[in-house]
């Protein structure tokens, strides 16, 4: 007999994770399962750092949807239908979980891939970046060195402003690699980014992502226009929606994440959607297993920036669906 399962996994890092959003030395994530018979299927759901929907809740939900789901499901098909039918009302990194171990599950059944089952090429290893805490500026150099980062091509850096200065700058003499500027809004005009680049290297910096909030749509049009030397990409801007025309005109480029997607199809249509208007594909990562990177491995065919190193992050990974040699993750993708 079918049936659905939640649980809590308890994740140690190995140092402390700090972001502008918060801090934390341990994660919890959900693991959904679907079983029926001797076949099973799992994903996860994995939260925003110190923002967003709370465990709980997302709990409460599942219930809510386990309350509406028939005893037996009849193919991805109308699995599809029940997501997207205006019943449910559920947070998009739940409906990626529930997806995933949905599609899991068929590709467990058929014995292929889950690309098979996705209708798209199947990818086996990719080279990531590797992000960095925010830490004081004087502990980066050695905090790259203790964990051997020269093995990634690119480390990705939050920033602030010019509070950030001083950090970029001890990263870019111990790092011989590429950097990933993750601004998160925290700029308030154009201009104010423009002389924080005339401050840098720039031929370091392959991308700054997000440097302004979303409202401030002529100002982000206007910093378009400034042609920084370096591919602006949109995150918060993004969100979980369809990609637009209006997104090419602010932005070069676009991070899709799986949590934010909701899901496969969901992510895939945003990879198209954003390869119709020319604009370049980052496949991004919440703090997930290698259960949840392994699925994003799924659809990394084509995409031009690959930020899936948070399973790293972990003492333990629970799945060692992934693993990572000289700065490329690679790994068994069926599940």
């Amino acid at each position: 007999m079918a049936k659905w399962f939640i649980e809590r996994i308890k994740l140690p890092l190995k140092y402390r994770w700090s972001i502008a959003r918060g801090s934390s030395d341990t994660r919890e994530n959900l693991i959904i399962t679907f079983r029926d018979g001797d076949f099973s299927g799992k994903g996860e759901v994995a939260f925003l750092t110190g923002a967003g929907i709370t465990i709980e809740e997302i709990e409460k939900e599942f219930e809510s949807f386990c309350s509406l789901v028939p005893p037996a499901i009849n193919g991805l098909e109308e699995m599809m239908e029940i997501l997207e039918s205006g019943e449910l009302d559920i947070h998009s990194n739940l409906r990626f979980g529930i997806e995933s171990a949905y599609v899991h599950f068929v590709s467990q059944i058929l014995g292929g891939s889950v690309s098979h089952v996705l209708g798209i090429d199947k990818v086996t290893k990719v080279k990531t970046c590797f992000s960095l805490p925010i830490l004081p500026s004087e502990e980066y150099q050695a905090f790259i060195e203790k964990h051997n980062l020269a093995r990634f091509h690119s480390l990705k850096i939050k920033v602030k402003g010019d509070e950030s200065l001083e950090g970029l700058i001890s990263i870019l003499k111990t790092f011989s690699g590429q950097l990933w500027l993750d601004a998160n809004e925290s700029f308030k005009t154009a201009d104010e980014v423009r002389l924080f680049c005339d401050k840098l290297d720039m031929s370091r910096i392959d991308i700054i992502e997000q440097p302004l909030p979303t409202k401030l749509y002529e100002e982000q049009k206007k910093l378009k226009l400034m042609s920084l030397d370096c591919d602006l990409i949109a995150d918060e801007s993004l969100g979980n929606g369809a990609i637009y025309e209006e997104i090419a005109e602010l932005y070069d480029g676009v991070n899709i994440k799986l949590m934010k997607a909701g899901g496969y199809f969901s992510a895939l249509r945003q990879i198209r959607q954003a390869k119709r208007f020319h604009l370049k594909v980052m496949l991004g990562c919440m703090l997930e297993t290698s259960l949840g990177i392994s699925s994003a491995l799924n659809i990394a065919d084509g995409v031009d920036y690959i930020d899936l190193d948070s399973f790293l992050f972990l003492e333990t990974d629970p799945f060692s669906l992934v693993f990572e040699e000289f700065g490329v993750i690679q790994g068994n993708v069926n599940q």
